[in-house]
């Protein structure tokens, strides 16, 4: 998803994961999140962690993947 759209790829996830910039961090098996567009962070009750981006979404956080986030965040 962008400001502009939103858009499939036809090409496996580490291909794109090459492409991007530094700025982005993986969060699932399938979704990259730009660090510059995240707002904030909450703790659900489940004890996930949701990601609200500026321009309103929210979208959740595997736990596979907490680790690295933590790591790119610095906390």
């Amino acid at each position: 998803m962008t400001e502009h759209g939103s858009y499939q790829i036809k090409k496996k996830l580490y291909e794109v994961a090459e492409l991007l910039s530094p700025d982005f961090v993986k969060i699932s098996r399938s979704e990259f999140v730009n660090l510059n567009y995240l707002d904030h962070l909450e703790l659900t009750v489940q004890g996930t962690i949701a990601l609200k981006l500026k321009n309103g979404t929210t979208t959740f956080v595997a736990r596979r993947c907490v680790k690295n986030l933590k790591e790119r965040l610095g906390i």
